[in-house]
């Protein structure tokens, strides 16, 4: 007994009658206080509303589940959901429609995803944002992992052009990576088809039945090969031989890694040579360009300047990341009497240069 709260719960409990039901009810109120007193209940709750499911403490069991979902004054409010919402004291049946509601809210809140992510991607929104491409705002601006970002964007891209897709994720009839395997095989003639073939199947699954439906050679094979080799063309696979012999007197048999690490350390010296005329003994700018042309000098300048990345930045402050597609750009237009400069020359992606 705690005062007044001891006795409200007392008034609930008179009405029980010995047996397996108040023992029930009572090893509830036990699991259910955890070390807390009676007082810390809050007992003014018995007369309300779980806040989670909806029942009405109208018995002391239930008085106990819905002083769970309803956190008692003196508990933090910013505590973790699971000690904000005591889901180990509902009934079974309750626990198990609440399931299936938020599994049935997350597929719907998925497909909405998707649409919103077509949408803004189709209008390239991200370019005010100081973002690249649509991979590059997933990753930074709204912290999403690689594969979570290339995944959404793909399937946001074939729900954009096939709305059955949109359809089939909110029904639960195809999951989100079933949309990658799908979507490349989609046109207007096959889609509901498609949807239909893949519907509650297993991505090991779809890409059975998309070998026995399109045939195995328009369906990807990659994730079945492991191996590097496995993934080259024989072409490539030719030209990476070549190289391992020519190699083979300095470099371990088959070591494919050391291989690859040289070809790509001369293939990026050769393009940075082409695109900045990078060289190793640099001559000094002594000069300005003469119209559109920018001089060698003034082109390892401003890479080295501006390290090779897009200078744009959004109102925000946030500077644009990518170091594809860089081009060279003038701040002050050469038609509105800008000169060739280094002060006056910039690097910009594409999308922000055009």
């Amino acid at each position: 007994r705690r005062g007044g709260a001891a006795s409200g719960l007392d008034r609930k409990m008179r009405g029980l009658k010995r047996g397996p039901r108040l023992r029930a009810c009572l090893r509830r109120i036990a699991r259910a206080l955890n070390g807390r007193s009676l007082s810390e209940l809050n007992v003014r709750a018995m007369s309300k509303r779980c806040a989670l499911c909806g029942v009405r403490a109208n018995t002391s069991a239930e008085f106990v589940h819905a002083t769970m979902h309803t956190p008692p004054r003196t508990r933090p409010r910013d505590g973790c959901l699971m000690q904000r919402h005591r889901v180990d004291v509902l009934a079974p049946s309750k626990l198990r429609r609440g399931m299936f509601t938020y599994l049935k809210r997350d597929r719907q809140s998925v497909a909405m995803f998707l649409v919103y992510l077509g949408e803004f991607d189709a209008q390239q929104l991200y370019v005010p944002e100081a973002y690249p491409s649509m991979y590059a705002y997933c990753r930074s601006a709204m912290g999403l992992a690689h594969d979570a970002a290339t995944r959404r964007i793909h399937a946001a891209r074939y729900a954009r052009r096939h709305p059955e897709l949109i359809d089939a994720i909110a029904d639960g009839r195809i999951e989100l990576s079933a949309i990658g395997l799908l979507g490349p095989h989609m046109n207007d003639g096959n889609a509901a088809a498609l949807v239909a073939l893949a519907a509650g199947k297993s991505c090991v699954e779809i890409r059975q039945a998309l070998e026995w439906e399109l045939g195995s050679n328009r369906v990807p094979q990659g994730a079945k090969r492991n191996e590097l080799r496995g993934l080259l063309s024989p072409e490539v696979q030719e030209l990476l031989d070549r190289a391992h012999d020519g190699l083979s007197h300095t470099v371990a048999f088959q070591d494919s890694q050391e291989v690859l690490r040289r070809a790509l350390t001369l293939l990026v010296e050769q393009i940075e040579r082409e695109r900045f005329a990078a060289t190793d003994a640099p001559r000094e700018c002594t000069s300005d360009g003469d119209g559109r042309y920018i001089p060698a000098e003034i082109q390892r300048a401003v890479q080295k300047r501006d390290d090779g990345q897009c200078t744009f930045v959004s109102e925000s402050g946030h500077r644009c990341e990518s170091r594809e597609l860089i081009e060279f750009d003038h701040r002050v237009p050469l038609a509105k009497g800008g000169e060739t400069t280094v002060e006056n020359v910039r690097l910009l992606c594409r999308p922000h240069n055009h």
